[in-house]
């Protein structure tokens, strides 16, 4: 399986907007190789919640998540969604399950309109190791940790 890494130093001058867009291309092929050899697809994606993420950029990390999924098709036969929330030990949350119990009605449009929409910021410590251990319970394909970057 590919990994998707950020580049140690980089471009100064290149701005968080086009780094995020050439990791989000580079996660997309990635994502394709995978499905390329599979019908069906499990992401589950890791979103920091904690206090020295904030507010903004807690939102910013779900739309990451909302641009990161646009392009595949999110239904129980084709590419089913997690999302694990995380801040301190008492804080690790599955907001959106789409794999252990797959419905009909999981789908993209009730994923961007309703589910992640639904998901309120809350703050706190920052404990990763529990939102690995949680998206490990869930047997799936994919994990994509998404952490908010501050320039």
């Amino acid at each position: 399986m590919s990994t998707l890494s950020s580049p140690s130093s980089g471009n100064l001058s290149e701005s968080a907007e086009s780094k995020v867009e050439r990791l989000g291309q580079a996660f997309k092929r990635n994502v394709r190789e995978l499905r390329e050899k599979s019908a069906c697809l499990d992401l589950v994606f890791l979103v920091d919640e904690s206090s020295s993420v904030g507010s903004n950029n807690f939102q910013s990390e779900l739309r990451f998540v909302r641009k990161m999924l646009s392009d595949f098709p999110v239904a129980p036969e084709n590419t089913r969604v997690a999302l694990v929330t995380f801040s301190s030990k008492t804080h690790v949350v599955t907001r959106v399950d789409h794999i252990s119990a797959p419905k009909s009605h999981q789908h993209k449009c009730s994923l961007f309109n309703q589910e992640i929409p639904a998901i309120n910021y809350r703050g706190g410590g920052t404990f990763t190791k529990g939102a690995f251990q949680r998206a490990a319970s869930a047997s799936c394909s994919v994990y994509v940790c998404v952490y908010a970057c501050k320039e």
